[in-house]
């Protein structure tokens, strides 16, 4: 139902033109994130996990529906939600509540990047029921983190497209050369029939 629903949105929604389409799939390795590698043209994933253990154990089941050769997304890299608690009178402390260390462990467990560590604080989610978090304007800290995390997904996601056209235009200069070897060839043996009918 919920994945009839998701493609209904992606098919027949009229979006104009977009720069990204960021869907933030729920936990875990159901029909949904299936559907949407299977039927929707995904350039990348983004693995979101907290620090503790128990959290690690469902993101590698989906790393691993993800890196599945019958699916292969590319996996851009891991962002670990929560990593430490940081009370707004008191920007420079940290406390780690949820342990310490899952989102960097997962990362040189599949050699991908850590992208970014997304602190707790107080406010956000009041400020994630507004709509934006620009909107929370005591945690400098949250915005850069978001700020820095968005500018490395759009450099990959750029330099993904390059490699792309580049690959698309070594096929094409292929193409060219084999086309320009067929038209030597053509033209020998053109002139090859035509030295052996004047003998």
């Amino acid at each position: 139902m919920a994945s009839s629903v998701l493609l209904q949105l992606f098919s027949d929604t009229y979006w104009e033109e977009i720069d990204y389409m960021v869907v933030d799939l729920p936990p875990g390795t159901g029909d949904i994130p299936l559907t949407l590698c299977q039927q929707v043209d995904v350039d990348g994933v983004v693995i979101v996990t907290t620090p503790q253990q128990i959290s690690l154990v469902d993101v590698r089941k989906a790393v691993s529906l993800f890196q599945n050769p019958e699916i292969n997304m590319n996996v851009l890299g891991i962002v670990e939600n929560m990593s430490w608690f940081t009370p707004a009178e008191h920007p420079d402390e940290k406390y780690f509540l949820f342990g310490k260390g899952g989102g960097e462990m997962l990362a040189k467990e599949y050699n991908n990047e850590l992208l970014a560590q997304i602190p707790l604080v107080n406010g956000l989610a009041e400020a994630a029921d507004m709509g934006s978090f620009y909107t929370y304007r005591q945690s400098k800290m949250v915005q850069d983190s978001f700020r820095d995390l968005t500018e490395k997904l759009i450099d990959k996601l750029e330099l993904n497209d390059k490699d792309l056209f580049k690959s698309e235009r070594d096929i094409i200069d292929e193409l060219v050369k084999k086309s320009s070897q067929l038209q030597l060839s053509l033209e020998k043996e053109k002139q090859w029939l035509k030295d052996f009918y004047q003998q």
